[in-house]
């Protein structure tokens, strides 16, 4: 296993250490949802190059000088790793939507493609995001509304979401981290801490939080 898990539960602000950046190139794949919108404005501030790759081009309405829109298919391994060449980290924030009939496995086949590609191009860096409760045994002490009503719910997302994480922890030649926020909603950032293997019970987490995460976790950062 070459990477870590990191919880987001929100915490008083001002908490961040001050870091220090290099600039990188990155590819964002998921960037059209609210948080990888948030990923891209975050990356692009801060004076990284970013790939963003789209099923739709025309639903992103970012524009910036340091900022490349392409067109990829997240399930091929052949369309992923022509625009992975040359970066330096991958930072994933797709979701898919929960199936009642059938089962989810968007996440566990997307990541498949990507590690491939990601091998093929030689980038050791990838940076995804899941949720609390992907674990079937973690929200045995939640409220009964989570625990009877909110889990049953989007439990094939959460299995697939489970499913891919085990399939990172089985990976050792990539490293990777997953980030794993409760519900998301688009609001000011709190400037929250990253918690390891800590589970705090809220209902959401600001996107842009969510985000700042995704930079921070990159290798560039420099404690000072």
């Amino acid at each position: 296993m070459h990477g870590f898990t990191v919880a987001l539960p929100p915490t008083p602000a001002g908490s961040i250490l001050e870091s220090r950046r290099l600039i990188m190139k990155i590819a964002v794949v998921g960037a059209t949802g609210q948080t990888g919108q948030q990923l891209l404005n975050q990356a692009l501030q801060q004076g990284h190059s970013v790939t963003a790759l789209v099923r739709n081009p025309g639903k992103l309405t970012v524009t910036h000088e340091n900022l490349k829109v392409v067109e990829a298919d997240i399930f091929s391994e052949d369309s992923l790793k022509l625009h992975f060449k040359g970066q330096d980290a991958v930072l994933s924030c797709l979701g898919f939507p929960i199936s009642f009939f059938y089962g989810v496995t968007g996440y566990t086949q997307s990541m498949k493609a990507a590690l491939n590609a990601m091998r093929e191009v030689k980038v050791n860096r990838i940076i995804t995001m899941t949720s609390w409760y992907t674990d079937p045994n973690s929200g045995s002490n939640s409220s009964f509304l989570i625990r009877f009503m909110l889990l049953p719910m989007i439990r094939s997302v959460l299995n697939n979401m489970y499913e891919m994480e085990s399939f990172l922890k089985q990976t050792d030649d990539i490293n990777w981290t997953v980030v794993r926020p409760p519900g998301l909603k688009n609001t000011p950032t709190t400037d929250m801490e990253k918690s390891c293997g800590r589970m705090v019970h809220f209902w959401t987490l600001w996107a842009l939080d969510v985000a700042l995460a995704f930079t921070r976790s990159m290798p560039s950062w420099m404690t000072l």
